[in-house]
């Protein structure tokens, strides 16, 4: 049976036609890619066609799918079962998937945590200093809807685990199925009556992380695992989704392949993608987010065959089946650290502006200047500072002063004038001496004089560790067409979701984005149940 891509896409088969289909992976058909290419459409923009139903080797039933076993796909999937929904879940990594140690991090407002600390958080300050520093690009529902059930989807969380110890002394030998919570309460210079406020939203989660794949959420989500199976749900590892099913303008299920290459399909009343972000796909990354397409990125988390799993094959397969991209432009989410009593000059020696910078504002000023790059000068009483831990950032022992500018100008570029840089550095000490940047209005409480002799430690934009931006989707984080109206059975989750940033992941909350994924993959999770 021969079905077109078109057909395939707006779902004029029949049932039985349907249960065979299955999809090639991304890039199948070199003649279209080269064709999409040379109009300047990107490869990834165009559906593959479906490969010969005869691969199909079998069909499995679900009430729900969620494809991707990370946090957001975990706390759906979890969601969806207590629901009463028989779910299956897909996950292209050998095991559940969080980002290996790194997802240690939840952001909740005024949990069970935070108020053992003696910490109280304005909601309605928060969501408003929020939706400002994403430039109102949020969607203010989903950021309400955190802000208010964050604290009790951390107690849901915990369920899922055998117990908790909070502020253990020794962090590096809890026992199996022990969590160890504390949270931060921000220094003064980054309350929410400064210029770059943080709200003490983040509640670390510490494990025994001697071993990756035990550290960080693993052992909450290995209980979800757990929760999930004993219900009669049930995990297929190593294995990949290539494309949605659909009947009519509705999705019904979804094809898949094993690391092995068999293929199969999951039919499904609705499906939950949940698959990461794209910014180790080099192609998307450059046509969403040319300012970072030089960027490394560290995401830590292998698929089956040790390749990065954030690849944007979420994204992909909901474009393919009719939904678009949230309006631009997409926040990459690279950190560096806030170092505000120091001067950062560019390639040409020239002030970059105000150091006093959050996180994530520091790098977006960075991936500005001249080849993206930057030189923090730091006084002999300092020493060698590094902005960036990534590649750019590496401390050096050269000083300089006066009697070997030419030096330090060499080492910038051969764009820095010895004089110009020479003038700089005089002119930022002198605005120290007197106590007032009238220059960038720096804080003066961070105008701290260089001592000769000076350093020079070249940093950069940081690394990137995900790229925010989503498929549209309405308040239930259903799929939205070109005509913005919901797709019938396709929801997104996590990273896949839009409407959760806007051109910047702001440090506003520290760790929302593992927050609102967990909360909202959880929303999700109960809606679908519903329908």
């Amino acid at each position: 049976m021969e079905i077109s891509r078109r057909s395939f896409l707006k779902g004029a088969v029949s049932a039985a036609g349907l249960a065979a289909l299955s999809a090639l992976p991304v890039r199948a058909f070199a003649e279209e890619t080269a064709e999409a290419e040379a109009a300047g459409v990107p490869s990834f923009l165009t559906p593959p066609e479906p490969i010969d139903a005869s691969l199909i080797s079998k069909t499995l039933e679900a009430d729900v799918v969620v494809v991707g076993a990370g946090v957001s796909g975990m706390a759906a999937a979890r969601a969806a079962m207590e629901g009463g929904k028989k779910v299956i879940v897909v996950e292209k990594a050998p095991h559940v998937m969080c980002r290996g140690n790194f997802g240690c991090q939840f952001g909740a407002v005024d949990s069970f945590v935070q108020r053992e600390h003696g910490i109280t958080i304005d909601k309605g300050a928060l969501l408003n200093r929020y939706t400002e520093d994403t430039l109102q690009m949020a969607n203010p529902y989903f950021l309400k809807y955190w802000i208010d059930n964050s604290a009790q989807t951390l107690e849901w969380m915990l369920e899922a685990v055998d117990g908790y110890v909070m502020d253990s002394e020794d962090r590096t030998a809890l026992p199996d199925g022990i969590v160890d919570l504390s949270t931060v309460d921000y220094s003064a210079s980054s309350t929410p009556e400064n210029r770059y406020p943080q709200f003490s939203t983040r509640v670390n989660i510490r494990c025994n992380n001697t071993n990756l794949n035990e550290g960080g959420f693993y052992p909450v989500f290995y209980g979800f695992q757990r929760m999930i199976e004993e219900a009669g749900g049930e995990f297929y590892f190593n294995t990949f989704a290539d494309q949605l099913v659909k009947t009519g303008d509705a999705v019904t299920g979804i094809v898949c392949h094993s690391v092995e290459g068999e293929y199969f399909q999951i039919n499904a009343a609705n499906v939950v993608l949940a698959t990461g972000d794209f910014a180790n796909d080099m192609e998307m990354r450059e046509y969403y987010t040319p300012q970072v397409k030089d960027v490394l990125c560290i995401y830590n988390g292998l698929d089956a065959n040790s390749k990065p799993c954030n690849t944007g094959d979420g994204h992909k397969m909901a474009i393919w089946a009719g939904a678009h991209m949230e309006p631009g432009p997409y926040a990459p989410m690279a950190h560096l650290s806030q170092v505000n009593n120091v001067l950062i000059v560019n390639n040409r020696g020239e002030r970059i502006g105000n150091e006093d910078l959050g996180a994530q504002s520091i790098t977006n000023l960075i991936l500005r200047q001249p080849g993206q790059k930057v030189f923090v000068i730091s006084g002999n009483s300092r020493g060698s500072v590094v902005l960036d831990p990534g590649p750019f950032g590496k401390k050096t022992e050269e000083t300089y002063d006066d009697s070997n500018m030419d030096a330090m100008a060499a080492y910038i570029g051969e764009d820095c004038d010895p004089a110009v840089l020479k003038a700089t550095i005089d002119r930022y000490n002198e605005l120290c001496r007197a106590g007032e940047d009238t220059d960038y209005y720096k804080d003066a409480k961070h105008l701290v004089e260089l001592d000769a002799p000076y350093y020079a430690t070249q940093s950069g934009p940081g690394s990137i560790l995900v790229i925010m931006g989503g498929i549209a989707c309405d308040n239930h984080g259903q799929a939205l067409n070109d005509e913005d109206k919901p797709i019938d059975g396709l929801f997104v989750v996590g990273n896949v979701q839009g409407g959760r940033f806007g051109a910047e992941y702001p440090m506003t909350a520290p760790a929302a984005s593992h927050g609102m994924a967990i909360t909202l993959g959880r929303m999700v999770g109960e809606y679908v149940a519903t329908l």
